[in-house]
Formats: structure tokens, sequence, C-alpha cells
């Protein structure tokens, strides 16, 4: 099912207010900006709105749960459950299972699994002593620990159809910055957004957001992401401010939080003079702006742009520029997908640049430009050396 045929199903099953259910129920469908002319099945098709999340849902009712406030738990993150009591599991045991697999989540230092003694007897001892260090020394092992990157992907392959789309594509972009991910038309740069965003699933290689596998935990991973595209799909017949709120309950935000998460994202996006009309009364820019408002009202630490500026005129596209470097000043991860390179080299810290689903360079972006005068200049000679 596409995302959008799984948002209305959602629709359909009652996870909206009712007030919105109402006007839902005509037949209008949501307005892409523009026609498409690509097939349903072509390779790179663009980002759709994220499925909603129906465990965060179900929580709505017993009050449990904010969109985005599972704090991640790992090695170091705080006082864990004591050793050695009664009718529990030994917690340097769990440990050494690798217990946080079970949740899709890898702890920093455990990709090898547990160093083993010689000896049994080495082994318990070996494993009391870790548990009084780790007792008595939480805050040096949270020292100890790496910071790990927002989103990870390695060595992802795709295939789609007859086409090989991705090749074993690896790289990382880090909290509080814009990573630039570029390449020409078909590269496969909206194939890669979509497997980060859980559209779709890898034939190989893994993808993690904030530590959560993409494949074992799904859910978490869409909490933590927004996206916006250049296909604008709104529903044209609520308002700009109805739009938002839909797809804030759709992302799981709760009631208590609704209208104040809402209003702010309205501030934010200086929406107050339209927020109250419909839609498809709205300018190409003011629809993007709604698109953005709806990606993060969740308030995600990961934002992802997929050719974000390719519909707008100069003035919409300067305000979503200055939008990615606002939210990378609030730390929030930003994947900037894009072939426009002067674009990308004011904007991004460190880019990666793909061709045939494959990855020819990596880095900074003075890095990635090397002796050119220009990153496009850089970026010519490198799709053109590629095999």
């Amino acid at each position: 099912m596409s995302a959008g045929g799984e948002q209305a199903t959602w629709a359909r099953d009652g996870h909206s207010r009712n007030g919105l259910l109402l006007v839902l129920r005509s037949p209008a469908q949501p307005a892409a900006r523009g026609t498409s002319t690509r097939h349903a099945g072509a390779v790179d098709r663009d980002l759709r709105d994220l499925p909603p999340d129906p465990d965060e849902l179900d929580r709505r009712g017993s009050g449990r749960g904010r969109c985005g406030g599972n704090i991640r738990r790992g090695p170091g993150a705080g006082p864990g459950p004591g050793c050695g009591r009664g009718g529990e599991t030994h917690a340097c045991t769990r440990q050494a299972r690798n217990h946080d697999r079970s949740q899709g989540r890898r702890s920093i230092g455990q990709g090898q699994g547990p160093i083993h003694s010689q000896e049994r007897g080495q082994d318990r001892v070996q494993s009391q002593g870790a548990c009084h260090k780790q007792a008595s020394g939480q805050a040096e092992h949270r020292q100890e620990e790496v910071s790990p990157a927002a989103v990870r992907v390695d060595r992802l392959e795709k295939t789609l159809g007859p086409n090989k789309v991705l090749r074993g594509i690896s790289f990382d972009a880090q909290p509080g910055e814009i990573f630039g991910l570029l390449g020409p038309n078909g590269a496969g740069k909206t194939t890669t957004l979509r497997i980060i965003c859980t559209l779709l699933a890898p034939d190989a290689g893994s993808v993690e957001v904030l530590g959560f596998d993409t494949r074992v935990a799904p859910q978490e991973v869409r909490r933590r992401v927004g996206v916006v595209t250049a296909e604008i799909g709104i529903y044209p017949r609520l308002s700009a401010r109805e739009n938002i709120t839909y797809f804030a309950e759709l992302s799981g935000v709760l009631d208590g939080e609704l209208l104040r998460r809402v209003d702010g994202v309205i501030e934010r996006l200086d929406m107050g003079s339209f927020a109250q009309q419909r839609a498809e009364s709205l300018s190409s820019g003011q629809k993007q702006k709604v698109a953005i408002a709806r990606a993060i009202v969740h308030d995600p630490p990961v934002l992802m742009f997929d050719e974000p500026t390719s519909n707008l005129d100069v003035l919409a596209s300067r305000e979503i520029r200055d939008f990615m470097v606002e939210s990378r000043g609030r730390g929030k991860c930003v994947i900037f997908s894009t072939h426009v390179l002067h674009d990308a080299e004011r904007l991004c810290d460190r880019v990666t640049i793909i061709h045939q689903g494959r990855v020819v360079a990596s880095g900074t972006t003075a890095e990635v430009r090397g002796n050119f005068r220009e990153l496009e200049d850089s970026f010519l000679s490198l799709v053109e050396a590629a095999p």
C-alpha cells in the first residue's frame, strides 16, 4: 500500500479530530502541487507522507508517550536496574546479551559482542568486576562513549523493478549539521531518503536513525523524522491550520500538547495571516510552509528535504534555505537532497555525491571541491570519471 493509502486508511479508522473527519469524508484527496508524469513504480519516486504510528496513537487513551519523547537508553544513559536483584536477570548478563537489540537499538561499542576468557571462572570474576565498575562509575562510562550519528547508512542496496538503484552506499549525518546528498536525477537520492524514513525496505545493508534500525523499529524511526519534498501533498479543503493539526495527531501528538505545538509552528513559520484559509487557495510558497509545518509539528530531531525548492520562486526558496540553517542552529540533523550544487555549496557542512547508486565522493564541502574553483566543477569531474 502507498504512503498516501496508509494515511487514508488511518483517517477512515478514526485517528483524527471529529471536526476534521467531517471534512475528510468528502471525496477530496491530498493535492500534490502540479501533476507528475512519473510512473508509480519509477525509480526515485517523490516522497509522500509518512504513515502514522499505531502504537503512539494507542497510547493516547492512557496518556502515555509523547511524540519524540522516548529517551534513548544505553550504556551510560543513566542508572539501570540494580545488580543482583531477586527474581531478575543480572544487569551485566543482560548487557552481555545485548538486550537493547530486542528494541531495535545498537549501543555504541557492542558491534563485536562480548570478549570471552578461556576459563569460566575468569568469566564470572570479570562479569562481577564489570558490574561493580558499572554501579560505581556511571559518569566515567558516559564520558567514554562516542556520540552516535543521527543517521547512519551502511552498505545500502536496493533494486526497483529491473533497475539496481543503490549499490552499497554508506554515509552518516550528524546532529547540528546540514548534510548534502548530491547527485544527478536518477542517482538514487530519493530512494535513499525513502528507505531512511521507512517507506521502503532495503534489499541489503542497514539504516539507523538515532540508534534505531529502520527494519527492527520503524515506528521509533518515524517519530524522529520529518520529511519535506517538492511535491506538496496537502488536503485542499482543509485550512492550513487543520492540515497541520491533522498530521500532528497522526504523528501521535497528545491532546494536551496539540494546541501549543500547532500554534508554535504557525508562529515560527509566520503563517498567521493565512492559517485559517483553505489550502487550495494558497500560493505555492504558502503551501510549502504548510508542508514544512506538518513535518516539524512533532519536533523531530532529523529533518530531510528532498529537492524542496524545485517548484518555488526565489523568495520562497530563500525562506526554505533560511529554515534549514535555523534548524541546524537548533541542533537538528538536516539532510538536504539536491542536484543544485550552488545551494549545496552555500548550505552544507558535509556532502556525499552518488552516481548510478554508488558513492563517488564524500567529505566536507571544501574536501570534495578539492582544487576546483566551485563544487559544480568537482561534481562534473567525479561523475564523468565514474564507471
